[in-house]
């Protein structure tokens, strides 16, 4: 059990465990006022549930194509205060299909894409990239998306081009990226993304590109990473 300010998770059960990643991208987030969310692969529903905190009016879709998952997740739904605020779908995104357009989309997406197989199904289902391809994750994410909202996820920097091509494919723009480093010697290796719909004005790159330290040294962590995560994390 992992135990957060506001609610507690169960992932025994899920392919994806906890990660940084997960957290980062929960904290990150954020809407003026979104009516409708959705969390694309659930998992164990940390994003949903990070921003049934931050969001508590709003409604909250959550997709997931794996049977024991969306079971920890809608389990671990009722164990919170924001019970109310979920819709949980069994079902793989590319045939999902909503009445209401999403103010945010959000999805800690499966990024690993060198064409090998994880020992696990549940694994290979969460963090296989051949069972949620970048460029159909934000084609099908565009036909949902309300035409002021934003399109959030966390992915590889080392897939920058492809991102940004991609973009430009699917008539989105980069509006935000946050370069995630694990302390101040080590490489870029995840950035968080944020994308919205082109219009007239939009720029043609990203001007709003920063980074992120998480810690100083092992076991001490940054100003700004406590800063972003406060709301969440028991020892901030």
């Amino acid at each position: 059990m992992f135990r957060f300010k506001q609610f507690s998770i169960d992932d025994s059960k899920c392919g994806m465990k906890i990660g940084i990643d997960g957290v980062l991208l929960g904290s990150w987030i954020n809407h003026p006022s979104p009516k409708n969310i959705l969390d694309v692969g659930t998992g164990s529903g940390l994003i949903a549930l990070m921003l049934a905190q931050k969001f508590q009016k709003s409604n909250i879709h959550c997709v997931e194509i794996e049977n024991d998952a969306i079971e920890q997740a809608v389990e671990n739904f009722k164990n919170s205060p924001f019970n109310n605020s979920f819709t949980a779908h069994k079902s793989d995104f590319l045939d999902y299909n909503s009445n209401v357009k999403f103010e945010i989309i959000a999805s800690n997406l499966p990024y690993y894409n060198d064409g090998g197989v994880f020992d696990d199904h549940k694994r290979d289902l969460a963090r296989s990239s051949k069972h949620l391809p970048l460029m159909d994750f934000l084609n099908k994410s565009y036909d949902l998306l309300h035409d002021l909202g934003s399109i959030y996820f966390v992915y590889p920097n080392d897939d920058l081009i492809d991102i940004e091509k991609f973009a430009n494919q699917t008539n989105l723009q980069i509006d935000s990226i946050v370069n995630i480093q694990g302390n101040p010697n080590s490489k870029v290796k995840r950035c968080l993304f944020q994308l919205s719909k082109k219009t007239e004005t939009s720029n043609s790159h990203c001007t709003d590109n920063k980074h992120l330290t998480i810690e100083i040294k092992r076991g001490e962590y940054t100003a700004e990473y406590k800063s972003l995560c406060r709301d969440f994390y028991l020892k901030f």
